[in-house]
């Protein structure tokens, strides 16, 4: 709808799009999200999935998308590809974002196919470059998931079980230099009788591309590798504080969903990881547990231990390492149901927990940032928070939601507006304009002007001082009115009248026309066809029309 109205800019501006959604700033994502998937160092930037169509403006395809987030500036970014197709929520984990936000890893289905390919987008120029392709540039025939992100974007570690490289086992794990165009494999040479299998194990990369992560199995069953690509050594980094093999026990032997998004440090030094054997003297309660390997001393540290004022656990998973390796966060299980989260500082000794009485069920996606007292993850059950929301929480300033839509603005309405597109058989008299031209009131059929409006057909306010709009009253006598039509405004702008539909007790719940008064002040809508005593019309009314 393009209206000249009073108190436009007539002569710079001589039409103004007046059937626009209100964008609120701050309003919490309207479906699931998961994530993060990925934080940059820093904590400015926050990878996650959602379903959720109001975090940016115009997200139109109804399905899940990947969105960044610049937690410095509010801005939130869609991450739209072609190759991001029919994209599934529920099976995200593995996606990562350069330091810098330019660079954002994840895995597809190009042109609606079966195959998932991994990518690396490009924010800057908007393009995609395909990974899990053989020598020849050719897709891989097989599945390739994302894994990690070096810093600056030019490594990148993905698993693919389609036969990349002459020789390659499948699956294998790949690291590519985008700088070079080189495809290597991670995930061979490594120690007698391991075999990669199980690609469950997330792969990830230091921030230089230097070390490389893994899970292999062996006859010690699920383990953890590193291997440094520039000397081409592999350390086995599930060990005990002795140093004796032990076996990756958590996430694979458990059906929770928790996932962390960093378990190696920067220089490829220290990692966390979970196992049920007690790997420690000091470990004796047959639990799952949090180790830190420190790959200098080739050992491992208990890192879920009990202390004063932090009682053992029943069980501590999903551990997540800060980028100088001395920070680790991780869930905790109490014997009565309740979790927490938790962070050991090592290098003063101390366990900490950021939040209590957590639901654990639907807990994923830790991650610390490199700032002291920042964590980041999701949660479906928090006070204040409504539905799945990727959470970020600071000692100094508690909770704050990152799936949210962070600045206001205005879209196109996703429908006809005005009643001759509407409403084609009524008589159509225009929107209504107040005296001084601030507000217009008009029929649309969009659903996307407000928030949560589902009823097609409905009554319109538009506020051109403070580009808001708003939808008038759509009950009457506690049931729904619909089909609004021929709305005018007082010149006070105070008192709105329209026609529209309901279904009429007293005649047999009958669907009629009826003409109805809306007061601004006091938000209530008074019906206006009846007879002196206030009975409602045996018969439709239409064309209203006030002064």
């Amino acid at each position: 709808m393009l209206l000249a109205l009073p108190g436009a800019a007539a002569a710079a501006q001589p039409f103004e799009l007046v059937s626009q959604a209100a964008f609120p700033a701050a309003a919490h994502g309207n479906s699931y999200s998961r994530g993060p998937l990925d934080v940059s160092g820093d904590g400015r930037y926050v990878l996650f999935a959602s379903g959720a169509n109001n975090l940016v403006l115009n997200d139109y395809n109804e399905r899940a998308d990947l969105f960044l987030l610049d937690a410095q500036t509010g801005e939130m970014a869609i991450i739209n590809s072609d190759a991001i197709s029919r994209f599934d929520l529920y099976g995200v984990e593995n996606a990562s974002v350069s330091d810098d936000g330019r660079y954002v890893l994840y895995h597809g289905r190009p042109n609606g196919g079966s195959t998932y390919q991994v990518y690396r987008f490009d924010r800057l120029t908007h393009s995609s470059l395909l990974l899990s392709a053989d020598a020849s540039g050719i897709a891989g025939n097989n599945t390739s998931i994302a894994g990690g992100l070096s810093a600056d974007g030019r490594y990148v570690v993905f698993i693919s079980f389609a036969h990349l490289l002459p020789n390659a086992e499948s699956p294998s794990v790949y690291r590519y230099d985008a700088l070079t165009a080189q495809l290597q494999i991670v995930s061979v040479d490594h120690p007698t009788g391991a075999t990669f299998e199980n690609p469950e194990v997330r792969p990830e990369i230091t921030p230089d591309g230097r070390y490389v992560t893994y899970g292999a199995r062996t006859d010690r069953g699920l383990q953890l590798f590193i291997r440094d690509m520039d000397t081409g050594s592999h350390v086995q980094a599930t060990v005990s504080s002795s140093g004796d093999p032990v076996p990756l026990s958590w996430p694979l032997s458990s059906s929770r969903p928790c996932k962390s998004t960093r378990t190696i440090s920067n220089d490829g030094r220290y990692t966390v990881f979970v196992t049920e054997v007690n790997a420690d003297p000091s470990d004796t309660d047959q639990n799952y547990d949090v180790y830190r390997y420190d790959r200098l001393s080739n050992t491992s540290e208990l890192i879920s231990r009990a202390t004063s004022g932090f009682p053992a656990a029943y069980k501590n998973y999903c551990p997540a390492i800060s980028g100088d390796g001395q920070r680790v966060l991780f869930l905790a299980d109490s014997i009565y149901g309740n979790s927490s989260l938790v962070v050991n500082n090592t290098s003063l000794s101390t366990l900490h927990i950021a939040i209590d009485n957590i639901d654990d069920f639907e807990i994923t996606g830790l991650s610390l940032s490199d700032t002291p007292g920042e964590l980041f993850f999701t949660s479906l059950i928090l006070p204040g928070v409504t539905g799945e929301q990727v959470l970020r929480y600071r000692d100094d300033s508690g909770l704050a939601v990152m799936s949210r839509a962070y600045a206001a603005g205005s879209e196109s309405a996703d429908g006809h507006s005005g009643d001759s597109a509407v409403n084609p058989s009524d008589r159509d008299l225009g929107p209504g304009v107040s005296a001084d031209g601030r507000f217009v009131v008009f029929t649309s059929s969009a659903q996307n002007l407000v928030e949560g409006n589902s009823y097609a057909n409905q009554i319109f306010l538009r506020d051109r001082t403070t580009g808001t709009t708003e939808r008038i009253n759509s009950t009457y006598a506690g049931s729904n009115v619909f089909r609004g039509a021929n709305p005018s405004i007082t010149p006070d702008s105070r008192y709105i009248v329209f026609s529209a539909s309901r279904y009429v007790e007293s005649m047999g719940n009958r669907l009629q026309s009826e003409i109805f008064r809306y007061d601004r002040t006091s938000g209530q809508t008074s019906l206006v066809s009846t007879d002196t005593s206030g009975t409602a019309a045996d018969a439709s009314s239409s064309g209203p029309h006030m002064s």
